[in-house]
């Protein structure tokens, strides 16, 4: 699939997954991804608008065909990596970093955070 999808796409997107677990017990991880302003300064918009459009093309030249991506926030990407462990996700986080890194020179912190999925509980 590896598509950036709306964000009301990507959450049936998620609750398929989801059930998907409970029935086949692979590992499913979610990293979200997190723009922060350096040093407290503000990002104008139009400059994190650019900034998210350089992580949405890092995120998606980095993931697999079976992952799936999308903006979570005015400031946040999340991203979906089937049938992947928590390694795979510090690795495909660090890829995605490196690349968005390539792109963008500019002064800006990127922090993510990986969970795995769980299959109980499907958000309605």
């Amino acid at each position: 699939m590896r598509e950036k999808v709306s964000f009301e796409s990507f959450h049936h997107v998620y609750n398929f997954i989801r059930r998907f677990i409970e029935r086949s017990g692979k590992d499913i991880q979610t990293i979200l991804f997190t723009v922060t302003e350096p040093d407290g300064e503000e990002i104008e918009v139009s400059e994190m608008e650019n900034i998210l459009e350089l992580l949405e093309r890092a995120i998606y030249v980095s993931l697999r065909r079976s992952d799936v991506s999308t903006r979570y926030s005015g400031k946040q990407m999340i991203v979906l990596l089937m049938d992947a462990n928590r390694k795979d996700g510090e690795a495909v986080a660090a890829r995605i970093l490196e690349c968005f890194h390539k792109l963008y020179t500019g002064k800006v912190e990127i922090d993510f955070g990986i969970a795995k999925m769980e299959g109980l509980n499907v958000v309605h």
